[in-house]
């Protein structure tokens, strides 16, 4: 019997092919999942600046003692202690560092091919972050929730603070800040505000009513003085230009609680040699006399001026005097002004003097209605700081009462001259107005303009971001105590930045009044220096 043989269809043969490719497929595909799952969260490591720190574990209740190189993962919290710093370092470069009293906890730090994010709750104190992204991400996030406030960045250096108040600066980008409810709905979202360079906001009891009400308060501030000359943005502004390498501490204890170290925090120069600066307490109940040293030979300040130390005044400005040891090096005076506390080393007192000036004033913003703290430190050559003499006074702001009819703002000068074509990167704007409970430019407030003046000023700034090479377009508007705006004024500048470009001359023009009324709030202001 002859055997018959089936011949195979084509299919036959490509099957075992097809089968091999996709096991390969499959097999890649697994691998790529299992790949992602496994880098899905991103390394942050904790670091000790200068202090002690603890560290509360997820699902934990009992905080441990915070080391310098302690791997955190998600949903773990670290607390700096008084006169204490650390620094958060994530996977992709970004640094957080924290200041002193201050609690986070890491809520994301999402770590994929194609994306990145970085979450952090911020309970209490002050936080300064450098946004970085790795090369070739797509998306990279950064955001960080206080009670009241949810930042949103995508790469900038900005600080959030959240004490008495919720607080964001910007010093380089931007950033959106998403205001929160403040009832049971901790959520929902009552506005969101672009706070840009140069800018800080500060949301206090009363801004939060008036969003909660559904009104629009101004709310965006320039960078105050007093924030820039602090130690806390010194050191942070150091850091961000030549980063200290605090993995040396790796796996141990600072024990420098009173006295910064030489690695970049607080260091300053004064008459050509480097001093050692310290973090003065920024908690507690403020003292109303002058305390004993308990630095040994170096003797607290004596205030000498106002006398007494607590007092009440109407007047917008106070010059406060004081005498020191021989051996002081520096004098700082720690403030709480509206219930914020910042960190200031007098720039005017020269080392071995004995004795001090310090002027405070509204104009300044050192100065505010209500209750005004300040606590004067004398520190020696070695860091050693001695007891505060404290002075706490009380500015009884009597209202202004505007009776002028409005006036529209009118320029009058750039930088003295009529001419708008400059060829300089600062250009003061000065101009005359009347009727006016303040005065606003392209939007924003200018806060050292006092209700009734006759005259405004403006600062143009390259540096600050509102003047650019070129032609630059200016509004600017009154507003009555009523809220009722004047006319806008248009006004332009042009910046002939290279040498020989052809000069143009700008300058005003009037048109009709806008029919929404302004709205009323916290002051804003231009960017730095702007006034």
């Amino acid at each position: 019997m002859r055997r018959v043989y089936r011949r195979k269809r084509p299919i036959e043969y490509i099957l075992p092919f097809l089968v091999l490719v996709g096991l390969g497929v499959i097999g890649v595909l697994g691998y790529q999942l299992w790949n992602n799952l496994q880098g899905a969260k991103g390394d942050v490591f904790f670091y000790v600046a200068a202090g002690k720190a603890k560290i509360l574990q997820y699902g934990l209740t009992d905080w441990e003692t915070g080391y310098s190189g302690t791997k955190l993962l998600l949903g773990d919290s670290v607390k700096t202690s008084q006169l204490s710093r650390g620094v958060l370092k994530f996977f992709n470069g970004t640094m957080v560092r924290l200041g002193d009293d201050t609690e986070v906890t890491v809520t994301d730090i999402t770590k994929r091919n194609d994306i990145e994010k970085i979450g952090l709750t911020l309970t209490h104190g002050s936080i300064w972050i450098n946004k970085m992204q790795t090369e070739g991400v797509d998306q990279s996030d950064l955001q960080v929730r206080t009670a009241h406030m949810l930042v949103a960045d995508t790469g900038s250096v900005f600080e959030v603070e959240s004490n008495t108040a919720d607080v964001v600066r910007v010093m380089k980008g931007g950033v959106s800040a998403q205001i929160l409810g403040t009832d049971a709905d901790k959520n929902s979202l009552l506005d969101k505000i672009q706070v840009g360079v140069g800018q800080e906001m500060t949301l206090d009891a009363a801004i939060l009513k008036a969003f909660q009400n559904h009104e629009t308060p101004s709310v965006l501030m320039a960078l105050s003085d007093q924030f820039k000359l602090s130690d806390w943005y010194m050191w942070n502004s150091r850091e961000d230009s030549n980063p200290t390498d605090f993995s040396a501490n790796n796996g141990q204890e600072t024990q420098q609680s009173l006295t910064l170290s030489q690695q970049g925090l607080g260091v300053s120069q004064q008459n050509g040699s480097t001093q050692q600066t310290t973090l003065a307490p920024l908690t507690g109940t403020q003292q109303t006399q002058t305390n004993p040293s308990t630095s040994g030979s170096l003797s607290s300040p004596v205030i000498t001026q106002p006398s007494p130390t607590v007092m009440t005044t109407a007047t917008n400005k106070v010059s406060i005097s004081g005498t020191v040891d021989p051996s002081t090096a520096k004098v700082v005076v720690s403030e709480t002004i509206g219930g914020n506390t910042d960190e200031y080393t007098l720039s005017k007192y020269k080392s071995g003097s004995t004795s001090f000036t310090y002027n405070v004033s509204e104009a300044l913003g050192n100065f505010k209605s209500g209750e005004n703290i300040y606590r004067f430190y004398a520190v020696d050559a070695s860091g050693n700081k001695s007891d505060s003499a404290d002075v706490h006074i009380t500015y009884n702001k009597t209202a202004v009462v505007v009776t002028d009819a409005l006036v529209a703002p009118q320029v009058t000068s750039y930088n003295g001259s009529t001419n708008s074509t400059v060829t300089v990167g600062v250009v003061k704007v000065i101009g005359s107005v009347a009727g006016a409970q303040n005065v606003l430019v392209n939007g924003v407030a200018l806060t050292k303009f006092q209700a009734g003046d006759k005259t405004w000023t403006y600062y143009a700034n390259e540096n600050g971001g509102n003047l650019v090479p070129g032609v630059n377009n200016y509004e600017v508007y009154a507003v009555d105590p009523q809220g009722v705006k004047s006319a806008v004024t248009k006004f332009t500048i042009t910046y002939n930045k290279s040498a020989g470009v052809p000069a143009s001359t700008g300058g005003t023009q009037a048109t009709t009044p806008t029919s929404k009324p302004a709205t009323t709030g916290s002051t804003q202001v231009v960017p730095p220096p702007g006034f």
